[in-house]
This record gives C-alpha cells, sequence and structure tokens, in this order.
C-alpha cells in the first residue's frame, strides 16, 4: 500500500498555545510523490526563470512546505532547517515582487523538491514572538489526490 500524503498535508500538530520559537517535527515524502512532481515537470515543460520561480504559484513540480501564520506580517523572520541543513525560506506576494508588502504579503513557503523520498526527515522552525494560536502549521503544496481502482484486502487479525 501507499504512504499517504495528499493535498495541504500538515507537518506537525496545531497548538493553540504557541506564541512564537521553536516547531520541531518529522516527515516522510512517498516516493511517488516524486514521480508525480516529476512527472508534472515532463508535462509542464515551461522554461521559468530564478526570478519567475519567486512566486510560489509558478513551477507546479516542486515540492513547497508554507508556513501558516494567520495575520502575518512580512517582517517576521522564519528560519528553518531539514536534517540539521538550513533551507530557504521565501516570502510570497500577490505579485512577485513586494510591492506595498503590508497589504499584498501571503506568507513563507520553503522548496523541499530536492529531498529523498521514503526516509524519515527532521524539521526544525523558529518563528517569532506571536500571539498565542496565531501559527497554524507546516502545510505541503503541489500534492494532487492519487486515486486507483484497486483494493486491498485487510491482513487478518492473528
Amino acid at each position: 500500500p501507499q504512504e499517504a500524503l495528499g493535498r495541504l498535508e500538515r507537518v506537525g500538530a496545531y497548538d493553540p498555545a504557541f506564541a512564537g520559537g521553536t516547531v520541531r517535527a518529522e516527515f516522510r515524502i512517498p516516493s511517488r510523490i516524486s514521480k508525480q512532481l516529476a512527472g508534472r515537470k515532463t508535462a509542464w515543460p515551461v522554461a521559468y526563470t530564478e526570478d519567475d520561480l519567486r512566486a510560489p504559484w509558478l513551477g507546479p513540480w516542486r515540492l513547497l512546505l508554507f508556513a501558516a501564520v494567520a495575520e502575518a506580517s512580512d517582517g517576521a523572520e522564519i528560519k528553518m532547517t531539514v536534517d540539521g541543513r538550513p533551507v530557504t525560506v521565501n516570502k510570497a506576494y500577490n505579485s512577485v515582487y513586494p510591492h506595498a508588502p503590508e497589504r499584498t504579503y501571503l506568507g513563507s513557503w520553503a522548496d523541499l523538491t530536492g529531498l529523498k523520498p521514503d526516509v524519515a526527515h527532521q524539521i526544525v522552525v523558529t518563528l517569532p514572538e506571536l500571539p498565542p494560536g496565531r501559527f497554524l502549521g507546516l502545510f505541503f503544496e503541489n500534492v494532487e489526490p492519487e486515486y486507483t481502482r484497486r483494493i486491498l484486502a485487510p491482513k487478518p487479525l492473528r
């Protein structure tokens, strides 16, 4: 059977008392997701520039992880490591460039496309001080549901 990872899959759990600081979690990327994204890149041969890819809605073959913060500010710095290595955290705006960031900031995201599938990855995210409950969590983007007609029978209990 395939390991589950669906659209907007959450990494870790929501904590309504969390008011900033460090979040630690573990996640796995099933190989079927890597194959899905690679297939999408082949089917979508658009030559985006690095500048274009500042917009998270372009390059749908990328495995993106969004740090969702309610009423977020573009001045808030979010830091992230995966497996002990720093990851670039990008800021998204409702245009490619941050024109009037106080009104156009959408949130922060990281491109995790290159991570090895089918192994446990450790993520550490550091957020600034926030009002309790504003950090909604970490969510994967660009993962599409997959359907099957094949159903496996459950294994008998002993």
